[in-house]
């Protein structure tokens, strides 16, 4: 088993009262946002400290519920301040950025930079940062599909060549590649047995992806709604070597994962 702690950075002042949309400017103050990075920089070092294996922070935006806008940028920070604890996104907002491969390179430099400590987590986000950052909400599942794919054939093949319905690419020899071969583990978001499906199936269209782990929502044990990173079989892959998580819902969550 191995345990991370799940954080989506949220605004280090209780705005209890205020949090209509827009919140509003006159309710930010910088030092409290610098402060409240701070504050997290040092509770994950105490969690390294401690035991913890892992480190998990998400992508939002135009509130004060998170103020972890790039988790790439905020992991890369915390990776200078910590030695051993792995660094996962869970996850990159796919849908939402103008070009999976400028994704692939990042995540593929952090990759190097921590000798292999990153987990690559993918999600699609919620109606509020597509109407911020202005993508249609019904592109939302074919943008993510589609990136998806761009980023494991930046990270497996020789060249990229890819044609599709939103990003287009040819001969693009991606470097620096990642540290882990033949890349970091994958972790996706899914909600319900549909999505779920979609994500394998999208997947199963690369060999070179034993390292997938799936992170559905459900009814679980541990109280509420939890998530559960299931095992999965594609192309005749052995199930019991994918990742278990399961997560209690809440900014202090903990995540117990089975490899």
């Amino acid at each position: 088993m191995q345990v991370f702690t799940f954080d989506f950075v949220p605004y280090g002042k209780d705005l209890t009262g205020r949090l209509k949309y827009p919140v509003g400017r006159e309710n930010y103050e910088s030092e409290v946002a610098a402060k409240t990075y701070e504050n997290h920089v040092e509770q994950f070092q105490l969690m390294e400290e401690v035991g913890f294996d892992g480190v998990c922070l998400n992508e939002h935006h135009g509130s004060p519920y998170s103020l972890d806008n790039s988790p790439n940028l905020f992991l890369a920070y915390v990776a200078a301040k910590t030695k051993r604890i792995k660094l996962a996104m869970a996850g990159n907002l796919l849908p939402l950025h103008g070009h999976p491969l400028r994704v692939a390179e990042e995540l593929a430099m952090l990759d190097n930079l921590t000798r292999g400590r990153i987990i690559a987590g993918f999600v699609r986000g919620i109606p509020r940062e597509y109407l911020a950052l202005s993508i249609p909400l019904r592109e939302g599942r074919p943008r993510f599909e589609e990136a998806l794919d761009v980023i494991l054939k930046a990270w497996t093949h020789d060249l990229l060549n890819h044609d599709g319905q939103f990003y287009h690419y040819k001969d693009v020899d991606m470097w620096p590649r990642p540290y882990q071969n033949p890349h970091p583990p994958v972790w996706v978001g899914a909600i319900g047995p549909e999505p779920t499906r979609n994500v394998v199936v999208s997947i199963a269209a690369h060999e070179q992806h034993q390292r997938l782990g799936l992170l559905r929502r459900e009814p679980g044990p541990i109280g509420g709604e939890a998530a559960t990173l299931r095992p999965v079989e594609v192309q005749g892959k052995d199930p019991s070597r994918q990742p278990v998580l399961a997560v209690k819902d809440g900014a202090d969550a903990l995540e117990k994962m089975a490899l």
